[in-house]
């Protein structure tokens, strides 16, 4: 059972529902990390939870509501991590499930899912084969009985990785992520891709802003696109005396093309971790400064804080603060009480805050039902299943920036995040 003295619970994901939302993330305890998703009502009140334990660890990075259930994305393994996709049922039962990456490889992962007529779409980051000094992100079309349909893979360097998928207008996706064309440093860039609706590119972008860039979510605008992340001014930066990351928001036009870029700084360390647009558009992050780690949401010219203080920077790795839409406003969650609970706070289109509700351990595992994570043969090698790949690297030249592997911006976003808490003491 999961400890509640001792048990860490990191939110990554929400999916606003009709009769409410569901929340996908990981917890962490005394017997290791396990997946788990959160469903709750109009209210806020639990309906059910359900962890997904593994040999060694689990995680889910993403969650979206599909045709007959939840299509969900993450991680699973021992050492290095595998990517997992599932598909549950209504009460988060696993109907199918698939394991991607090459054995013995550094960490992979699901990070997007989207939903796509009877099915949808999957983003990962592999090691393409046993022994590859690279990573690619794939995008996979699986049908709703989890048969792959095609394949799309992604090579512009030594690393690349696509973080969010988000549908346009015309049918197609906007992916964003980060580029790396070395994996042995600590630069990277932000990387945008528009796919059309069978995954072929229409146009690339590739955005140099600071040492470390990365785009977490984009939106479709009147205009084109508004691409927002996170950008780090130093690759360590432990003796740092000014603001030592920013959030950004670069619009784009319809062709890619740059309009405008603008930064947020709120404090030490500023990212933005989630966008919309309703006419307005929304921007959603977290700021980290003397007084404590604050969320925010953006909108328009006006900005408001959540009002606490104590929401958690460790996983700042990957989606702090995620958002969703609702009919009469926005739902936005991350991590609070120290780590040790769920933050759900609900706001209207306004940006005022309406409501909110914590989640905390001993509630979840009250009436806590868990489901196995199978064994499931790899499929890493693009050759297992044929299908139409597109290979661009041979005609870019990216510059040296880079998104370590899981684990290793772990560690660098630990230290860092460590010295925000002990340079105030």
């Amino acid at each position: 059972m999961i400890s509640p003295v001792q048990a860490k619970v990191i939110p990554f994901s929400v999916a606003a529902l009709d009769d409410g939302s569901l929340i996908g993330g990981m917890v962490v305890d005394n017997a290791g990390e396990r997946a788990f998703l959160l469903k709750v009502d109009l209210q806020g009140n639990e309906v059910w939870n359900r962890t997904y334990a593994e040999d060694c660890s689990s995680a889910i990075w993403t969650v979206e509501k599909v045709q007959g259930g939840y299509a969900l994305g993450g991680v699973s393994g021992c050492g290095p991590h595998n990517a997992w996709v599932a598909k549950v049922d209504e009460d988060g039962k696993i109907i199918w499930e698939r394991i991607y990456g090459a054995e013995n490889q550094a960490d992979d992962g699901v990070t997007a899912v989207l939903p796509d007529g009877s099915g949808f779409l999957a983003a990962m980051t592999v090691a393409s084969c046993s022994g590859c000094k690279t990573k690619d992100t794939w995008i996979v079309k699986f049908d709703g009985n989890g048969n792959e349909l095609w394949r799309r893979v992604f090579d512009f360097g030594e690393y690349d990785s696509i973080k969010m998928l988000r549908r346009t207008g015309d049918g197609g996706v906007i992916a964003v992520g980060a580029v790396s064309d070395s994996l042995t440093n600590l630069n990277y860039d932000v990387l945008v891709i528009k796919l059309d609706a069978q995954g072929r590119v229409e146009w690339k972008g590739f955005f140099d802003l600071g040492f470390q860039d990365c785009a977490w979510d984009a939106a479709e605008t009147a205009g084109g696109y508004t691409v927002v992340g996170e950008s780090w001014g130093c690759g360590s930066c432990a003796n740092a005396s000014s603001p030592v990351a920013k959030a950004f928001v670069i619009r784009l036009n319809h062709s890619g093309s740059q309009d405008a870029l603008f930064y947020i700084e709120k404090g030490r360390a500023t990212s933005a971790w989630s966008v919309l647009d309703d006419g307005k558009t929304a921007i959603a992050g977290l700021s980290a400064n003397g007084t404590g780690n604050y969320v925010w949401i953006m909108r328009g010219n006006e900005t408001i804080l959540a009002p606490r203080s104590d929401f958690f920077i460790f996983p700042l790795i990957y989606g702090l603060v995620r958002m969703a839409e609702t009919k009469d406003g926005y739902l936005l969650v991350s991590s609070a009480c120290s780590g040790n609970c769920i933050w759900l706070g609900k706001f209207g289109f306004d940006g005022n805050l309406i409501s909110e509700r914590t989640y905390i351990i001993p509630e979840i595992q009250g009436n806590e039902s868990e489901d196995t994570i199978k064994v499931c043969p790899h499929a890493g090698d693009s050759s297992a299943i044929p299908s139409p790949s597109y290979n661009y690297g041979a005609e870019n030249t990216v510059p040296s920036n880079f998104n370590l592997p899981f684990y290793a911006v772990l560690t660098l976003v630990i230290a860092s995040a460590l010295f925000f808490v002990l340079s105030r003491l």
